[in-house]
C-alpha cells in the first residue's frame, strides 16, 4: 500500500512524497510497532484530523486476527473521553490482544 503524504500537511500547496505502508495481520512485536508507526506517519502527512477517518485508515491497514482484534475493540472500548482518545484505546487494545 502507498500512501502519498505532504511534508507540511497542513498546507495544500506542501511538496509530497510517497510512503510504502505496511498491512499487519500477524507478526512480531517489532512489526507492529512499525505498523503503529507508519500509520501515525500517514495520519499526521496526509493531515487526517477526524477520529473516524484514523479509524477507516487503521482498518485499510490491518487484516485477519489484528483486524478483527480492533474491530471488536472498537465495539467494546468507551468513547464517554472522546473520539481521539477511545481511537488510541482500541489501538492499545489491539496491542495488548496481539501480545499480552
Amino acid at each position: 500500500m502507498i500512501h502519498t503524504l505532504c511534508n507540511a500537511p497542513t498546507d495544500k500547496k506542501s511538496s509530497k512524497y510517497k510512503l510504502t505502508g505496511v498491512v499487519f495481520g500477524t507478526g512480531t512485536p517489532d512489526e507492529l510497532l512499525t505498523w503503529h508507526s507508519m500509520l501515525k506517519k500517514v495520519i499526521n502527512g496526509q493531515n487526517v484530523t477526524e477520529p473516524r477517518d484514523m479509524f477507516a485508515l487503521a482498518k485499510q491497514t490491518l487484516k485477519g486476527d489484528a483486524l478483527a482484534a480492533f474491530c471488536k475493540a472498537k465495539l467494546t472500548e468507551s468513547n464517554k473521553q472522546g473520539e481521539l482518545v477511545y481511537f488510541q484505546a482500541c489501538v492499545k487494545k489491539l496491542k495488548s490482544h496481539m501480545f499480552p
